[in-house]
């Protein structure tokens, strides 16, 4: 491969000596390979003995390749090789993260109706931040009355069981149709639309299906007309309502704070944390690149976030980091609380480089560069801002879920989301409480989880 000038209008540089790329030393070929994109440093790699012997396993091109493109710094070339394989082959997966941390407390169904510690330490509580970070349609995170700036804060805990998902899908599917009749005539409930049992969360559903099974369980056999139809229905009915209480008692948890959700504060602020995840999930090695977000807008609430900021952490993130104000996370939510006008502010340098724009739509989705210098600190991904709607829907399954593309993956064990600017639909909704809250459907991201292992890899939140 040769390196030689083009020859201006004069005949200039006809006679310059013409650099072969085989030629550099080393050191040179391995710095201008690591700057290619990996399908073209594969091609490149491919085209004679020279660049083939500089993509050798053990080089350190691979460790500069990883460092860029997947953001981990892998002192073995090796390692690093194998990790670039994995992160470029594989197809974006479901990354499944749990809610262990927001700001925005706890919604309530009304504003006299406080909640308990032991709410808060069922981790199938309706409204607790998990819900934020999980895809289900039925699962929403609604925080306190009056908030109106939230930070979540989601831990990597694997890969979305997909399996899981479809079997709760069903389940839910033949509960609701079971009691279609006792929700029409006897409880005055609707179905389908807003505030319906097909909206609820598991707890609310199983808690309804449950009642119906000791009161009116001859309703549940609408619609059977032989007797052994409705034999079979009995039997599925009595194993679903047993399922009920085995995992009522599954989700007790021991008395005091190590067992379940704790408060913590940071000067005149507070936040709500969950003691019992972070030692239960995945360890330290493991690390998930994100290649892909995607969001769900809580439409069928009164309050859903029109605007969010999405931020990466591969240290944990404790209630310091989102608490603290003077960081970029404090930096976003005093702009946007200011009126500043969205997202034009975010060409400021001291928040981050624009790299992509994407009008999906339902949403205009702004990505930022990596810091040039890795930090501990949460590093802002994007921002979405939600088209605005003016009427709740009716049917949960019409919500859109919109993904977006990362034009620079990110490594991330937590993933930080700050929610703004909530849209008032408390009238349409019915909503009782004296002042808004803030909603949201799903926050999440698809990409591949890596093992990042040896004598102390570093980890770089870029």
């Amino acid at each position: 491969m040769d390196l030689a000038p083009t020859p201006d209008s004069n005949g200039a540089g006809e006679a310059d000596e013409v650099v072969r790329l085989a030629s550099l030393s080393p050191e040179l070929i391995e710095a201008i390979l690591s700057s290619l994109p990996v399908p073209d440093l594969g091609r490149a790699l491919q085209t004679c003995t020279t660049l083939r012997a500089a993509g050798r396993a053990e080089s350190p091109l691979w460790s500069a390749m990883a460092a860029r493109t997947l953001g981990i710094h892998v002192p073995s070339g090796v390692q690093a090789r194998l990790h670039l394989q994995t992160a470029w082959g594989s197809e974006p997966r479901r990354l499944a993260f749990h809610g262990v941390l927001t700001d925005g407390g706890i919604d309530t169904p009304h504003g006299d109706v406080d909640v308990t510690q032991a709410d808060l330490n069922d981790r199938l509580f309706p409204c607790w931040v998990d819900a934020m970070f999980n895809p289900v349609p039925w699962l929403v995170y609604c925080s306190d009355a009056g908030v109106d700036t939230v930070t979540c804060v989601g831990q990597l805990a694997g890969l979305h069981d997909l399996h899981t998902e479809d079997q709760e899908r069903a389940r839910r599917a033949y509960m609701l149709d079971r009691l279609r009749v006792v929700a029409d005539t006897v409880w005055g409930v609707p179905v389908e639309g807003f505030g319906g049992l097909a909206s609820q969360a598991p707890v609310i559903l199983d808690d309804a299906f449950l009642a119906a099974t000791e009161m009116h369980f001859d309703l549940l056999l609408h619609g059977l007309r032989s007797t052994i139809e409705q034999g079979q229905h009995v039997l599925k009915i009595r194993r679903i309502r047993a399922q009920i209480e085995a995992d009522r008692v599954t989700r007790r948890r021991p008395r005091g704070e190590a067992a379940g959700v704790v408060r913590e504060t940071v000067g005149d602020r507070s936040c709500l944390v969950d003691a019992r995840v972070s030692a239960a999930l995945l360890p330290r090695e493991t690390v998930a690149v994100v290649k892909r977000l995607a969001f769900r807008k809580a439409m069928m609430c009164s309050c859903p976030a029109s605007h969010l900021a999405v931020f990466t952490a591969v240290d944990e993130v404790g209630a310091r980091a989102v608490l603290e104000g003077d960081g970029a996370l404090g930096r976003i939510t005093s702009h946007v609380v200011s009126g500043t006008e969205w997202p034009g502010w975010f060409m400021e340098e001291d928040i981050g480089r624009v790299v992509r724009r994407t009008d999906h739509g339902p949403g205009l989705f702004t990505e930022f560069a990596p810091p040039d210098a890795p930090t501990g600190a949460p590093a802002l991904v994007g921002t979405l801002a939600f088209r605005m709607q003016l009427e709740p829907v009716a049917d949960v399954s019409a919500v859109p879920l919109i993904t977006f593309d990362l034009a620079h993956w990110r490594p991330a064990r937590y993933l930080v989301v700050k929610l703004l600017a909530a849209e008032n639909l408390m009238a349409a909704c019915n909503d009782d409480h004296e002042e808004m809250n803030v909603d949201m459907d799903f926050v999440g991201a698809d990409g591949c989880l890596l093992e990042v292992r040896g004598e102390g890899p570093e980890l770089l939140a870029l």
